[in-house]
């Protein structure tokens, strides 16, 4: 490029600049629309060379007028998500204080990373449905020549046949949900007048699962079979009208080839087929079936719907088109020289940070108090920054508390809140960290709900930093959190809900561990970490809260038998290392709880639940585990209970 066309191009670039002034109003925080105008205007001003955003804060129907620190806010959170926390500092400044206090005026600079608010594009993992989050994580699914999974692309016709009416599918090595097969129950209660068709399409979930099944190795939607895999059907009056609604949904998500978007075809790309219920003698219910949705595997891709992203034409803030927005993705500079949600200024400090977390965690996880105390001095010895002592607080606080300790760990807070402002590496760390020691501090109080509520706050400043054991360790702790919760709940949907929501958090954790352990990091606090992620999901399955109760819902024997694999998983990684005193105690309190499960079920005749219960209050005893002893209690009287 030439000079000339240098300053032709600067020049062009500036005008552009300075044409792009937008103007947004709201009154409410409350409505999705609202803010979705405002995201809309900083992502189309980002993808258009910048400009400047004013917003106008009117007061709502009540007269009260939206609170600016908290717009800024959500606005810098939304985007320190998308572009990376220290990105959006430099794109979004915020010139408030040249205006009115009912407006705020922001500059936004553009930037070569092309800004998406959504996807719209899904894969599977064995828990649960995920969107994708990241430009990098979309370029591997559009690449046509990507390299898919060894297992086999699932075929049409590789689905359950037998379906008996109140029983389980008959093959019982298939495990429920997974990365290949969705359950639906979808009975209506008798004042939904919306037809069956229409319940089985007309919901975003259809068309995720749609995209994520073509874009893993393709999978099957069971529609009349509840989450636990129990056979129900649903009763069609109509096929035909199903077979249209459904060939119309999957018609709406976008299909891609190597080049271009193309219309799926049923036989092909889809299918769906009606199996008839039947009773136990073999004889069919009256216009009762399970409807099968085949959804193949797409080597292009596939999107549920268009993604989000905006730029500006002509003053306004316009969509940007499919096709355009796939060229630019591709093609961007961001592509070549991504910009990560940096953890660490440098390699080495993030070598030391982990290397130093993880011994800290070994040793206290093993109850190797005087190792503990004097690894801790020699570190502070060493590395005399404030990033390490934050480090150390961390771990201190959690040995305090572990051990029924509060006061002292509450001072170890109090010494980490005040040290933390001082951190020279990335804030969003010691500020996740900060939230996860005063979470746990007050889950070892009882304190559970005040506990879920900061643990989901770290998380969403963890979820700013780099993949990795961060957000696992969060995940798991979240999940523990809302089966102590789900345990206590009376409402037996928001039980429901708050246990996916702990079976989604530790399919999330084992991703992010696998990631890391992919990666020959962290060995051993990796595999602690899966031990102690299968052992929590053992106890969902078999209704036992971390803190020792037992749930008196009906626990069925495929919740049994998942519980035993996950058991078993933890078995497997004990020949990788050997599990720690406080990660044996929740093993034994697992086990006595499988055995307890099966003797109530006929299982097996044996009581030896007692046994291992026995086993875990010695062992919490003899290593003075004060927060899991009494858990272990908890565990012995809701088997007295239950006699």
């Amino acid at each position: 490029m030439t000079f000339e066309s240098m300053a032709t191009a600067t020049q062009s670039k500036e005008q552009q600049t300075s044409e792009n002034r937008i103007e947004v109003c709201i009154s409410s925080l409350k409505r999705d629309k609202e803010l979705s105008k405002v995201y809309s205007a900083f992502c189309g001003l980002i993808n258009s060379h910048g400009g400047f955003v004013t917003i106008s804060l009117r007061p709502d129907e009540l007269g009260e007028v939206i609170d600016a620190r908290d717009l800024e806010r959500r606005i810098r959170q939304k985007f320190a998500a998308i572009l990376g926390f220290d990105n959006m500092r430099d794109v979004i400044i915020n010139q408030t204080s040249e205006l009115s206090a009912s407006k705020m005026l922001f500059k936004v600079e553009g930037m070569s990373q092309l800004c998406t608010l959504h996807y719209n594009i899904y894969i599977p993992t064995e828990l649960q449905i995920i969107p994708l989050g990241s430009a990098n994580e979309v370029q591997r699914i559009l690449q046509p020549k990507r390299i898919i999974e060894l297992d086999p692309l699932v075929q049409a016709n590789d689905y359950d046949k037998v379906l008996v009416y109140g029983k389980p599918l008959a093959d019982e090595s298939v495990c429920l949900e997974s990365k290949t097969r969705q359950y639906k129950l979808l009975k209506a209660a008798k004042a939904n007048r919306t037809s069956l068709a229409e319940r089985m399409t007309n919901n975003n979930k259809f068309a995720n699962t749609i995209s994520a099944f073509a874009n893993h190795r393709g999978g099957h939607v069971y529609y009349g079979i509840d989450d636990d895999g129990i056979v129900y059907g649903e009763y069609v009056e109509d096929k035909n009208k199903i077979i249209e609604k459904v060939s119309k949904a999957i018609n709406e998500t976008i299909w891609l080839s190597e080049d271009e978007t193309f219309t799926p075809k049923k036989g092909k790309h889809w299918n769906i087929f009606f199996e008839p219920v039947i009773d136990e003698k073999g004889r069919e219910k009256t216009q009762t079936f399970v409807i099968v949705i085949y959804i193949s595997y797409c080597r292009g891709g596939v999107f549920a719907t268009e993604p989000e992203s905006y730029q500006i034409v002509n003053g306004e803030v316009v969509h940007i088109p499919f096709q355009e927005w796939k060229r630019r993705l591709l093609h961007s500079t961001f592509q070549i020289c991504p910009v990560a949600k940096s953890n660490f200024r440098t390699d080495e400090s993030q070598e030391n940070y982990y290397a130093i977390m993880e011994t800290m965690m070994d040793l206290r996880n093993r109850d190797k108090r005087e190792d503990f105390i004097t690894f801790i001095s020699d570190v502070k010895q060493k590395f005399k920054t404030v990033d390490v002592q934050l480090s150390t607080l961390s771990q201190e606080a959690t040995y305090a508390f572990r051990s029924g300790k509060f006061d002292q760990a509450e001072k170890f807070i109090q010494v980490y809140d005040s040290l933390q402002p001082q951190c020279e590496e990335n804030m969003l760390i010691p500020g996740s960290m900060g939230l996860y020691i005063k979470s746990a501090n007050k889950r070892a109080r009882g304190q559970y709900q005040e506990s879920y509520e900061l643990a989901k706050e770290g998380l969403q400043t963890a979820d700013m930093l780099t993949s990795g054991l961060i957000q696992a360790w969060f995940c798991t702790h979240i999940a523990l959190l809302a089966n102590i919760l789900a345990n206590k709940e009376s409402d037996t949907g928001k039980r429901v809900e708050l246990v996916n929501e702990a079976k989604c958090l530790l399919g999330n954790a084992l991703s992010y561990s696998n990631h890391v352990k992919a990666a020959n990091k962290l060995g051993k606090a990796v595999v602690d970490l899966q031990q102690k992620v299968y052992i929590h999901l053992s106890q969902l399955y078999l209704g036992l809260s971390l803190n020792g109760s037992l749930s008196s819902y009906r626990i069925s024997a495929e919740d049994v038998r998942l519980a035993r694999n996950c058991l078993s998983m933890v078995a497997e990684l004990e020949r990788e290392q050997k599990l720690s005193p406080s990660r044996e105690v929740q093993y034994l309190l697992a086990l006595s709880a499988l055995l307890f499960r099966e003797y109530k079920l006929g299982i097996s005749t044996g009581d030896g639940y007692l046994g291992k219960c026995y086993e875990a209050i010695e062992l919490a005893t003899d290593n003075k585990f004060k927060e899991m002893l009494g858990y272990c209690q908890n565990l012995k009287k809701s088997f007295e209970g239950s006699d």
